[in-house]
């Protein structure tokens, strides 16, 4: 199987931004280009959408949800895997590029020292045949330093084709990302531009990688520790809730050598907890008991899914934030201590047609939205107990007459 891994893990990187997820304004060709040479992963989240939380992910493959301390913990919690350690055990060669300095705060430069660190590590690793270089950008967290060659682009005096919203309108389009929120417009402007001088800078990682003596027959994998609300009119409410599409719904693009399943989409639910599992996979080696799934079988064609639905936490402070999404439901679970005022409602969207999850639709599924909050908390107690993970299977059943009555009610004016 395959011998060399390079891991591009980039920080806060909101789907809606890249061309080959639909975005029509903004310039990504070097990640279209790798797009087209390679595979995309359309639904792939984060399990826990921090900088802190994709690592413990990459290293363990398993869920690292926080449990409610005013609620009785489930007993046993088994220590999670070092999976880190045993793929190193096997001889695989794994090293780390973190921006300097390590924080969530990007420092000018920081793009440039990294690509410098990377490529002499891969000169480095020319004469290795089994290592996972896996490399870190902080680019796109704020506040965005940008050369103005890249803000040119997007900050000009010519008035644009797009029709101005109204205030407070939606445009829920994956191409446009856009609220009419005051001041947002410009926000939007450097994120973009921050996005193209990070796409710039992976065509130099990628090219020397090319042209190097190290590149032959890598596997090149591009992802995101989470995304960032840069649209979302919520962020900065604490009585609003915060794992919506723009932070958990992560990119995930992955080239083979070969170029094998070149422009191929993969819809089936995947998460950040199942890079690592694939990695055992990919070279060759017993994938180990771990909550995440190797995503070779779906890479390769072998399998159409690998999980019913994917499961995301969040802590802020005293609060608590699980959420559950299927190809057609997106269901928030908020929780904070008793102490600390009402308790906050769950919230249910639909999807596809919700994309950036405006319309709570709870009160017109209320049967539905408990069905899947209990299978939720019976998700989290499988992944704190000993022994094999066995998640729940989830419930999607309504009562038609129940839905139908609180629906007609919802809708009297």
């Amino acid at each position: 199987m395959l011998m060399k891994v390079l891991l591009v893990v980039i920080k806060g990187f909101h789907l809606g931004y890249i061309g080959c997820y639909g975005n029509e304004w903004i310039s990504t060709p070097t990640l279209d280009r790798l797009a087209a040479e390679g595979i995309v992963f359309d639904q792939h989240y984060a399990d826990h959408p921090t900088t802190a939380g994709g690592r413990i992910a990459w290293q363990t493959g398993c869920y690292s949800f926080p449990w409610p301390e005013w609620v009785e913990s489930p007993t046993g919690k088994p220590a999670a895997p070092d999976l880190y350690a045993r793929l190193k055990e096997q001889g695989v060669r794994i090293v780390s590029i973190a921006p300097e300095p390590a924080n969530d705060a990007p420092s000018p430069g920081s793009m440039e020292a990294t690509l410098e660190r990377s490529q002499k590590k891969l000169a480095s690793l020319s004469s290795r045949e089994h290592w996972l270089l896996k490399v870190e950008f902080d680019t796109l967290l704020p506040p965005w330093k940008v050369p103005e060659q890249f803000r040119e682009e997007y900050f000009n005096e010519e008035e644009t084709d797009v029709e101005p919203l109204a205030p407070g309108e939606v445009d829920d389009s994956l191409e446009s990302c856009r609220v009419a929120v005051p001041g947002l417009a410009d926000v939007q402007k450097e994120y973009a531009a921050a996005v193209t001088y990070l796409d710039a800078g992976l065509e130099q990682l990628f090219t020397s990688l090319r042209e190097g003596a190290a590149g032959k027959d890598v596997l090149i994998m591009v992802t995101a520790d989470s995304g960032q609300a840069i649209d979302d009119p919520r962020r900065g409410d604490p009585g609003k809730t915060t794992l919506h599409e723009e932070l958990m719904h992560s990119p995930l693009l992955v080239c083979f050598p070969d170029r094998q399943g070149a422009g191929r989409r993969i819809s089936a639910l995947t998460q950040s907890l199942d890079l690592m599992p694939t990695f055992f996979d990919l070279f060759g080696l017993p994938v180990p008991e771990a909550h995440g799934r190797s995503l070779l079988p779906l890479m390769l064609g072998k399998s159409a899914k690998i999980r019913e639905y994917a499961c995301t936490s969040l802590r802020a402070g005293d609060r608590i934030e699980w959420a559950l999404r299927t190809p057609e439901w997106g269901f928030l679970l908020p929780m904070q201590a008793p102490s600390s005022g009402s308790p906050l409602a769950s919230e249910l969207y639909v999807k596809p047609d919700d994309r950036w999850e405006v319309n709570n639709a709870r009160q017109h599924h209320v049967v539905l939205a408990e069905n899947i909050e209990q299978t939720l908390w019976s998700f989290v107690r499988a992944t704190l107990a000993p022994g094999p993970f066995q998640p729940p299977d989830l419930c999607l059943e309504e009562n038609e007459q129940t839905e139908n009555a609180q629906t007609a009610e919802g809708d009297q004016p």
